[in-house]
Formats: C-alpha cells, structure tokens, sequence
C-alpha cells in the first residue's frame, strides 16, 4: 500500500497507471497503463508516417547552425494535423488524470 503522495508521483513521473497499481487498484491501473500504451502507439504511429518526418530525412542532418536554423525554419509550415493535436490532449490529460486519481485512491485505503 502507498501512500497518496507516493501514488501520485508513480502515476506522474514513472507511467499513468502505476500508482494506482502500487495502492492496490490493480485492474484500474492496468485499465489506464493500456489505455495510455494504446495512445502512445498511435502517437508514434502518426508521427512516423506524418510528412514532416519525411522532409527530414529527405533533407538530412547538417551540423552548420544557420542551416540547421534554417530548416527549422522552413518545417514549421508542416501542420501536425488535427488527429495528432487530438491523441496528444487525450494523452496529457489522462496523465493529469491518473496522477489526481493516484492520489484519491491511494488516501481511501
């Protein structure tokens, strides 16, 4: 059993879901650590094929600063694209989620 403040660190620093195992919610935090995996991979998924990846490999990786500057520059017009801005909001805010639930369960028991 942790303590609130144990539980809310786990679940903030470590994974969503820890805490929540660690005071005892097991299937709960199970719940969540699949949840946030779940987005984690579309997360991923989204950014591997997004074309801003592609332009970056397409142009390479240059170790002078004003093209480096440069490049950054120019890749701000690439748009993540809504879906990608969604999956992140879900994930962050289950985060924030999970630790403030971390922290209410772990005082109950």
């Amino acid at each position: 059993m942790a303590s609130p403040l144990n539980a809310a660190l786990l679940s903030g620093l470590v994974f969503p879901g820890t805490g929540q195992i660690v005071s005892g919610h097991v299937k709960r935090g199970w719940l969540i650590v699949s949840i946030h995996v779940l987005l984690f991979y579309l997360i991923i998924k989204e950014i591997i094929n997004s074309p801003l990846l592609e332009e970056i490999q397409r142009r390479g990786v240059s170790t002078d600063m004003e093209q480096a500057l440069q490049m950054s520059a120019d890749l701000q017009q690439f748009s993540a694209g809504p879906y990608l801005n969604i999956l992140l909001l879900l994930f962050l805010a289950g985060w924030v989620l999970s630790i403030v639930d971390a922290y209410r369960v772990a005082g109950k028991k």
